[in-house]
């Protein structure tokens, strides 16, 4: 009987389909994406997608759950990262950055529960609530008319208080997903014009 369960569990994906608002947070992303922001002052920054990782937890012992992680590679040189694993013959791997993982937890019905965390550079946020979002024309020359603000929980960590190039705030749209930011110092990245937005399908 347990064999039944855990097969017939894991075969069937309706209870793990993401809702609409949730999945279009991370559907402008495409594995090998290269991604450029630009600041007034013309600095440029730049990520790839490394990877776009799905994982589904099926149990009886624990809640069922579903995650979406984006992984990035920092370019020119992958300065933040997520750690350092050792692998099997002795050599150490990087671990790249998750610029956003998705997780749903599933209760009883329809008591389900989401995690929104967005990890870039040394900014590490949350999105609590799809519908707190920004209406503005902070954007208007990409046609977005909302957005999430996001602020940075480690803003204030010893190590970045005094740092005038921590991120304080991101900015989030279904559009781009990561859309533009603001350092301590008050310059503002923005992705660049130019970017092309590739359609994808949920994972």
């Amino acid at each position: 009987m347990l064999l039944i369960f855990l097969t017939s569990c894991i075969f069937d994906d309706r209870r793990f389909l993401f809702k609409k608002e949730y999945s279009q947070l991370f559907s402008a992303y495409t594995k090998n994406d290269t991604i450029y922001f630009s600041s007034k002052k013309g600095d440029l920054d730049t990520f790839t997608v490394s990877e776009i990782n799905t994982l589904k937890v099926c149990s009886i012992i624990t809640q069922n759950k579903k995650c979406v992680t984006v992984k990035i590679k920092h370019l020119p040189f992958n300065k933040w990262i997520l750690g350092v694993e050792m692998e099997q013959n002795g050599t150490s791997k990087k671990l790249d950055q998750e610029l956003i993982t998705v997780e749903k937890t599933m209760g009883s019905n329809t008591d389900d529960k989401y995690f929104i965390g967005i990890n870039y550079r040394n900014f590490i946020g949350e999105i609590n609530n799809v519908s707190n979002v920004i209406s503005d024309n902070r954007f208007s020359k990409f046609e977005i008319k909302q957005y999430f603000q996001v602020v940075n929980q480690a803003a204030n960590w010893e190590q970045y208080r005094l740092d005038s190039t921590t991120i304080i705030k991101l900015f989030w749209t279904e559009k781009y997903g990561l859309t533009g930011y603001e350092l301590r110092n008050g310059e503002t990245y923005e992705i660049k014009p130019n970017y092309l937005l590739k359609t994808t399908t949920q994972p």
